[in-house]
């Protein structure tokens, strides 16, 4: 059984899209991370922070979308998502989620903000990776 926890218009967007991929999902909880005072205190048995994305996948909860997202791939190896454990891919494939949760993410958060510091933060990181002003 395979049960996503999502909130519209959140980081959860792209798990559901990869457990709709699946075709393997039971039941989709919707949380309201954005409610007066946070998300339901029920939900901080899922998820401490009271956020999503979550699973709950046969009675295991995993959290974080890099870590589902790994997860999913091998769990459902059939479906050929990600590269085999020990494969000669698998490494290279282990830094995109990552990078994506640690490093492109934020960036992409970071430019709509308005008081410059994450921006000059991440000129600073991407300097020599096209991040250059």
């Amino acid at each position: 059984m395979l049960n996503p926890f999502r909130a519209r218009w959140s980081h959860s967007t792209g798990v559901l899209w990869l457990v709709e991929q699946l075709g393997q999902h039971d039941e989709i909880a919707i949380v309201d991370i954005r409610a007066e005072g946070g998300a339901p205190e029920s939900n901080r048995a899922i998820q401490s922070h009271e956020t999503v994305p979550a699973i709950a996948h046969d009675g295991i909860i995993v959290t974080e979308r890099a870590a589902i997202t790994i997860h999913l791939g091998d769990v459902f190896a059939h479906a050929h998502l990600a590269p085999a454990i020990g494969g000669p891919a698998r490494a290279k494939y282990l830094t995109w989620p990552v990078y994506c949760d640690s490093v492109f993410d934020p960036a992409l958060a970071a430019r709509g903000r308005t008081d410059g510091w994450e921006q000059r933060l991440l000129v600073r990181r991407f300097r020599g990776h096209g991040g250059e002003r």
